[in-house]
């Protein structure tokens, strides 16, 4: 976020809307619903992108330990599962950060554009 001075972009994307969009509310149109709901349909794709990768390897990590379970009923999955799972999260959290840091940057800068739309203003 700071290496690519998205604190300086955030502060003048807020300071040109306050320019651009003044407070008592003229500004607003019907049109800004629909840019609205895109942007949120787009942060929630986003979202889903950037955890994908943990997510699913969470989801066949808890998988595995059900069917444990089902298999060796006697087996107290909780002192083995349990922290096993914290290591196996952080570890892929790990292995994935170098693609998240490149993806995280792509969909910043996808986002800077989307609120300029929003905005009418100039990333």
């Amino acid at each position: 976020f700071f290496a690519f001075n998205g604190h300086l972009m955030m502060i003048q994307m807020v300071v040109h809307s306050f320019q651009v969009l003044p407070i008592d509310g003229t500004w607003w149109s019907v049109d800004h619903y629909w840019d609205i709901v895109t942007w949120g349909g787009w942060m929630f794709t986003t979202a889903l992108v950037l955890s994908l990768a943990p997510l699913t390897a969470m989801l066949v990590i808890n998988m595995s330990f059900g069917i444990m379970t089902r298999a060796a009923p006697q087996l107290n999955i909780f002192s083995i599962g349990f922290p096993f799972t914290l290591v196996a999260g952080l570890i892929i959290i790990w292995a994935t950060l170098g693609n998240f840091v490149t993806q995280f940057e792509f969909q910043w800068l996808k986002m800077v554009e989307l609120m300029c739309t929003l905005v009418g203003c100039s990333p």
